[in-house]
């Protein structure tokens, strides 16, 4: 039982992290421009999909919600906006340096 206690808690402050995140990534959103609000917007939507899924496991570690393999999909997610962003973010390098026109 202290060990669930101890998940939750470490759960709980990662999902505070994840917000001050959010914030974050708001910010730079507000101010990027020239394809870097783009990266950072599929970047926040992996980050908000990781809070999710930190959310639905506390709920589920709490035995309010019973997920299963449900509680992949916002992993899949995440991954696939990360890349998503990444991928973005590199291709605005490349351009910057001149690998692409």
């Amino acid at each position: 039982m202290i060990g669930l206690n101890v998940n939750i808690i470490i759960d709980i402050v990662i999902l505070a992290i994840i917000l001050v995140a959010v914030v974050i990534t708001f910010g730079v959103i507000w101010r990027a421009r020239n394809g870097l609000d783009t990266c950072h917007k599929f970047l926040l939507v992996a980050i908000v999909m990781f809070g999710i899924r930190m959310l639905l496991e506390i709920l589920e570690e709490l035995q309010i919600l019973f997920l299963g393999i449900w509680l992949k999909i916002p992993e899949v997610l995440f991954v696939i906006f990360f890349v998503l962003g990444l991928y973005k973010i590199r291709s605005i390098l490349r351009k910057i340096n001149g690998e692409i026109r």
